[in-house]
């Protein structure tokens, strides 16, 4: 079962299901009652499933209890399946999730569970796959548990990208080896983790910070429906973390009670310095649900600090639900192309940057 045949997990399912000769059930649009109903209604027996539609499924109310019994393996496909996110959902769902890692680039799985399956893990290498950590700062390769971006290379490697060999020798290293992009590491068994991609690693007093590490704990707070984690230039630290926060219908928090919900779960590095903001939505791709990161630091790009004192951050606690006004930043486009989530302005007493 898949939500999707256009993504890679996709085309691999479509094929696989061809050769055993299984039945293949596709989801036009993700529904966590309409995908409950489904997976008890045919018996389904694997799925693949985008992180954030597996947070759904957790978050997700239902009144009545379906059988799910006939689940041998959901996998968790995309950048991240936090090890939080895998554990809960055995515990109050009962259901195996695994993950695997691949991308267009290796056409297809690089990494999946063999053998010992570990939480967390996106698994071992693939036959005849080699891969690498290389440290952020150094570009010296990493040993075990030492985090970095991950690099894979193999006969399924591409040959390279059609009329773009500028872009090809950017991604591919002189060992041959494809930069993926993405920050993980891997364990002295030779699990692969991912955590998070490059781009969005902030650095807190010299210490590295993925978002969707704090991103997960704040999705296990009975109040949050959604969040988004970003960070705010700081001038002598680095920068400081910022959550954005969408509520459960029905529910209230305060700004406070976030931070400290991180602080007891997570080390001082990854604390919501920069403070907590409460908004309608977070902007996500309507294919894949991935956050449309882009636009959030767009907000972020217009504050800044004023002073030395951490409390004088413009994007803080004191910013309140009723300040924050909806910015017209809906678009959609033609041709079944993604649609612009809704946005949000900040209004402050502060002063806002340039």
């Amino acid at each position: 079962m898949v939500q999707k045949t256009i993504w890679m997990s996709g085309i691999y399912s479509l094929l696989m299901s061809c050769l055993f000769g299984t039945k293949l059930i596709v989801m036009s649009d993700f529904d966590e009652e309409a995908f409950l109903k489904c997976v008890e209604k045919y018996k389904v027996t694997i799925c693949y499933l985008y992180p954030t539609k597996l947070w759904q499924l957790f978050k997700h109310n239902y009144k009545q209890k379906h059988d799910l019994s006939s689940f041998k393996s959901l996998y968790g496909v995309g950048p991240n399946v936090p090890r939080m996110l895998v554990e809960l959902m055995k515990e109050k769902m009962g259901l195996p999730v695994t993950a695997a890692y691949g991308m267009t680039e290796m056409s297809g799985v690089v990494t999946e569970p063999r053998d010992v399956i570990k939480s967390g893990s996106a698994g071992k290498l693939v036959p005849m796959c080699y891969g690498k950590v290389v440290d952020l700062k150094t570009k010296q390769k990493c040993g075990p548990n030492a985090p970095g971006e991950l690099c894979f290379k193999g006969p399924c490697l591409m040959r390279g990208y059609i009329n773009d060999d500028k872009a090809m020798r950017e991604i591919i290293d002189p060992e041959g080896f494809l930069r993926t992009g993405i920050y993980g590491y891997y364990d002295a068994d030779e699990h692969f983790y991912i955590l998070d991609k490059v781009k969005e690693v902030v650095r807190f007093m010299g210490k590295e910070v993925a978002p969707l590490e704090i991103e997960g704990v704040l999705k296990t707070h009975d109040s949050v429906k959604d969040c988004v984690v970003s960070a705010i230039q700081h001038p002598k630290d680095g920068h400081y973390v910022v959550a954005f926060v969408v509520l459960q219908p029905g529910k209230t928090t305060t700004a406070e009670e976030i931070k400290n919900y991180v602080a007891d779960k997570l080390p001082e590095h990854k604390h919501l310095k920069g403070g907590v903001v409460f908004i309608p939505k977070v902007p996500r791709s309507r294919e894949s649900g991935f956050i449309k990161r882009s636009a959030i630091h767009k907000i972020l790009s217009k504050y800044r600090f004023v002073g030395d004192k951490e409390e004088k951050v413009i994007v803080a606690a004191d910013v309140e639900r009723k300040n924050i006004t909806k910015e017209n930043a809906s678009s959609s486009s033609g041709g079944g192309g993604s649609r612009e989530g809704s946005l949000t302005t900040l209004k402050t007493s502060g002063t806002k940057g340039d």
